[in-house]
């Protein structure tokens, strides 16, 4: 019985952790081997792209900065993962746009999960600059 009940005030506490997490947890710094593609879209349309499609999405933007070529998306809790920020990073590169995508799990989170979501966020990244 007892069992129970700290495996479920363990749990509570976990999820007040996750969804207190905020997206400048994200920003401390940009890790060196993010996975990158390129396009030759500008900047500017590349951002108005992603924007547009997150919008609609299951996604939340937290942030934009079009001045850094920032920004961060996010998703909550669902069954299988505590939530996870995407920090996007778009630059200009010998005449291409570079983009590099991020995976921050709003709380421990280790193993095929974190690599799943990385992976259908970047897809949705490139179908959303497709068009």
């Amino acid at each position: 019985m007892w069992t129970y009940i700290i495996v479920a005030i363990f749990f509570i506490i976990c999820v007040i952790i996750a969804n207190s997490r905020k997206w400048y947890s994200v920003i401390k710094g940009k890790s060196s081997n993010l996975p990158s593609f390129t396009t030759n879209q500008s900047q500017e349309i590349v951002m108005d792209r992603i924007i547009s499609k997150a919008e609609q999405s299951k996604y939340t933007i937290e942030v934009t900065d079009r001045e850094r070529g920032r920004i961060i998306l996010s998703e909550g809790i669902s069954g299988w993962s505590w939530g996870f920020f995407y920090p996007i990073y778009i630059s200009n590169e010998d005449g291409l746009t570079l983009i590099e995508t991020g995976i921050r799990s709003r709380l421990i989170q280790i193993g095929p999960i974190p690599r799943r979501h990385h992976r259908r966020c970047i897809e949705f990244i490139k179908s959303s600059i497709k068009g």
